[in-house]
């Protein structure tokens, strides 16, 4: 090649180069780690530094399998979640305000194997809010040390339309929800797979409903709370619409009192199983698991 031709290429080369890292996909448009907030803004690079107001403004900024996190106490907005990422709150009083909307939905339908944790979060409906955290798609979901209130459909909807991901909830509170705290609600030919642990359920009109209307359930609840479910048809664990489809929920060492109805299954192709251990009373209608189940 002229050294003429090598000349002429150098400014195209050049520009094509900074074209690629100021475009969205260029490779140093997104952080492993960013930052929101309180006094932040979604026009900043959401580094630690200059960091973002909101969490809807960080994950854009965000790459995928990463984290955000929060520099201070703040109220840092609903937001949707479409690939792997982590958001922490960890120290600080880190609000999800969801008026009238979802707090948090997780649609990871491009990678349905990718996992999302949320973690050290307030997350309030302030009384007009529909779900707290709503799962559609997405490989393992982690909530934990999450505050989930004051909404009027669901504290956590988990609805996969697939067969390999799970739901863990764990050291967490969900109260003062006008429907269901979690429910288990797999789209046709889903499979709903949730660990529960360490969890308070209260004061909402029923704890925890396993709906298997259209795909299989398996649920694992120990170590948890589920009190005072409401006086209207409240339950604290509901579980039905099992036909060929069936839900199974698997209780150990949980304390089920205060509701209006303890235990209900209301499916042949449904069960709840007790390990013996569980503290089943002071319900309005205690009702019993469909079978007990000893140590193995």
């Amino acid at each position: 090649m002229s050294s003429y031709a090598r000349l002429s290429l150098a400014p195209l080369t050049l520009t094509l180069v900074l074209l690629g890292l100021l475009t969205p996909g260029g490779a140093l448009a997104q952080a492993t780690r960013t930052w929101v907030s309180g006094v932040g803004d979604d026009v900043n690079p959401c580094s630690r530094t200059a960091p973002c107001k909101t969490f809807a403004g960080a994950i854009s900024k965000t790459a995928a399998r990463g984290e955000i996190n929060a520099l201070d106490p703040g109220g840092y907005g609903a937001v949707s979640i479409t690939k792997p990422i982590t958001i922490d709150g960890k120290g600080f009083v880190s609000s999800v305000l969801a008026s009238g909307t979802t707090g948090v939905l997780i649609n990871l339908a491009g990678t349905p194997t990718g996992k999302v944790t949320l973690k050290n979060l307030s997350i309030s409906g302030a009384a007009t809010g529909i779900n707290g955290v709503r799962v559609l798609a997405a490989g393992t979901v982690r909530i934990e040390d999450v505050r989930i209130f004051g909404f009027g459909t669901t504290g956590i909807s988990y609805e996969p339309s697939g067969n390999t991901g799970s739901l863990i909830v764990q050291d967490s509170s969900i109260h003062d929800v006008a429907g269901v705290g979690i429910l288990l609600q797999p789209q046709a030919g889903g499979r709903a797979r949730a660990r529960i642990r360490n969890i308070s359920l209260d004061d909402n009109n029923d704890g925890l409903r396993a709906d298997a209307a259209q795909g299989r359930i398996s649920a694992n609840v120990s170590r948890s709370s589920i009190f005072d479910s409401g006086q209207t048809g409240g339950t604290g664990v509901a579980v039905g619409a099992g036909g060929v489809n069936g839900a199974t929920v698997r209780l150990s060492d949980n304390d089920i009192s205060g509701n209006l109805v303890g235990l209900s299954v209301t499916s042949g192709g449904s069960s709840i199983l007790s390990f013996g251990n569980n503290m089943i009373t002071g319900n309005t209608v205690d009702g019993v698991p469909t079978s007990t189940l000893g140590p193995s």
